[in-house]
């Protein structure tokens, strides 16, 4: 059994690949991929862990 059509698979990869070329030119001023992401993650992890944290107590 077939979960999405061919139709749907199709919008899922062009709405995953927008995001990805929007991104594109934030991560050409580093050297590598890697430099980049973890830059990316140093912004994001405090504000999910403050969000995570409020909602536990």
């Amino acid at each position: 059994m077939e979960v999405f059509t061919p139709d749907q698979k199709s919008i899922q990869a062009i709405v995953a690949t927008l995001p990805a070329i929007a991104a594109s030119p934030l991560f050409e001023s580093y050297n590598t991929i890697y430099e980049g992401l973890m830059t990316l993650i140093c912004y994001l992890a405090p504000p999910v862990t403050v969000v995570f944290l409020f909602g536990v107590f």
